[in-house]
């Protein structure tokens, strides 16, 4: 069973998420912000790192950063209402496995997932 750790500042698409995750077998952890998503990286490993960009303090382009330079064998894959070409490309840069723009359907993330 995988682990996958979701950061997202919204409770319910957190939510959403994380019953996404947990009916397709995994073992799900949720973080409301990028700080709380570095402690539990911190404490526990994650096969996947589900985050969305746009939050309070650590942004999921500065968690990633994170996640690239303490565990590089981590997926990311990022979130955002606010895509565009150039934030997609800083996310590849950043090691981040995909880009995926809100609204989506939780197929969109099952297939970047696998």
């Amino acid at each position: 069973m995988y682990n996958v750790l979701i950061v997202e500042d919204h409770d319910r698409l957190r939510e959403q998420l994380g019953n996404f995750y947990e009916q397709e077998g995994y073992k799900v952890t949720t973080a409301a912000c990028g700080e709380e998503g570095m402690e539990k990286l911190a404490r526990e490993k994650f096969a996947i790192v589900v985050s969305d960009v746009k939050m309070p303090g650590i942004d999921g382009f500065q968690l990633a950063r994170h996640i690239r330079e303490k565990y590089p064998d981590t997926d990311v894959i990022l979130i955002t209402a606010f895509g565009n070409i150039r934030q997609a490309v800083e996310a590849m840069k950043l090691g981040a496995s995909e880009y995926v723009t809100k609204p989506f359907q939780p197929e969109a993330i099952r297939l970047v997932s696998e």
